[in-house]
């Protein structure tokens, strides 16, 4: 009985060190080049075959949301988000990231014609990490800050959430363990 104690206190030793570092729970990908990404309702950002054309002139600018309600989880830690682009380097551009109605905006590096990626987290310190969570959905949109008409060209964007994932045993180590249990109880047995 010892024995069945000992494993059974190393197994949720084991569980309790798992859940500590967040893990992917899920990811979102949309491609602009396919139409997957919402349009402005005036037609002002338009797709191309690749690529969507971000316009600062726009009335009514580009913006996406990213639905993460199907995924299971019990808790979120962070969001990263990683953008594909192209031609944010104008002299007097400034384009930055902007997640829902969040003041925080990180800016987008300045590139010419070389697709770059980009990776920007959002965590609990961030203004709109708590109404995401609550919605269950990352919205992202972008400001544009220098002065002039500027554009440049997103090819796609990625969500991944990471958090607490919902705890589902696994039928083969589950299985194992009770075996292994049951293999202790019947060899105790046999030696009283």
């Amino acid at each position: 009985m010892k024995k069945i104690f000992a494993l059974i206190a190393v197994l949720s030793g084991l569980s309790a060190s798992v859940g500590a570092t967040p893990v992917l729970i899920g990811e979102i990908s949309h491609d602009y080049g396919s139409a997957v990404g919402k349009l402005d309702p005036s037609g002002n950002d338009p797709l191309s075959a690749d690529y969507v054309t971000v316009k600062d002139s726009s009335t009514n600018r580009f913006s996406d949301v990213f639905d993460f309600s199907a995924f299971d989880y019990t808790s979120i830690d962070h969001f990263e988000v990683t953008l594909n682009f192209t031609q944010t380097n104008g002299a007097l551009e400034s384009w930055r990231a902007r997640p829902g109605s969040s003041t925080s905006l990180p800016a987008l590096t300045k590139v010419g014609d070389v697709l770059t990626s980009q990776t920007f987290t959002f965590g609990p310190s961030t203004d709109t990490f708590a109404s995401s969570v609550a919605a269950e959905k990352f919205n992202l949109w972008f400001s544009e800050e220098g002065f002039g008409a500027n554009d440049f060209r997103l090819f796609d964007a990625k969500l991944a959430v990471f958090g607490e994932a919902a705890a589902v045993p696994e039928p083969g180590t589950l299985g194992m363990l009770c075996l292994g249990i049951a293999m202790m109880v019947v060899t105790s047995r046999k030696r009283s």
